[in-house]
């Protein structure tokens, strides 16, 4: 692909122009942007990149309520917040509610399709104890599993429209 070019960047604050991509993805990596609203901020910014009228598909981590996860140590460059333990933030898991905040946070983007899915097997807890050493793995990961529509699952699949 001689016209391939790989970027590193905060999602917050990505190197293109507006309305640069037809379409954008986001596979597991909202909920992992730290700090309050910076998941809507990387959302916000992704869809600054897609045109008028294209889509964005996305996918976090979905439980049955919302809740952070935290970890002992840092995984991240910029750890966000901490719980009242010191324990650096992890990722967020959001339940139906905490998926409407973020798509309402966001005014550019208009919900087009929710999938919730379980994986099975479910491979998540082997990738979160190894993080970050798997994450080159990790669309493998998705590869082995099997799905089907759910609401208890633990992915949430969105299509999003940009106004």
């Amino acid at each position: 692909m001689p016209n391939l070019k790989l970027r590193v960047a905060d999602g917050r604050a990505l190197p293109f122009e507006d309305g640069s991509f037809d379409h954008a993805t986001s596979i597991s990596v909202l909920e992992h942007v730290g700090g309050e609203g910076g998941d809507a901020a990387g959302l916000a910014e992704l869809a600054r990149c897609v045109r008028p009228g294209g889509r964005l598909a996305i996918t976090l981590a979905h439980a049955t309520a919302f809740w952070i996860e935290y970890r002992r140590g840092a995984a991240y460059v910029d750890e966000g917040e901490r719980d009242a333990h010191g324990a650096a933030f992890f990722q967020r898991w959001y339940d139906d509610a905490e998926v409407d905040r973020l798509v309402a946070a966001v005014p550019a983007v208009e919900l087009v399709e929710r999938e919730v899915v379980p994986l099975s097997p479910n491979l998540n807890a082997a990738f979160n104890r190894t993080f970050p050493l798997l994450v080159p793995l990790g669309p493998f990961f998705g590869l082995l599993a099997r799905e089907r529509s759910a609401p208890d699952g633990d992915v949430v699949r969105l299509v999003l429209r940009r106004r």
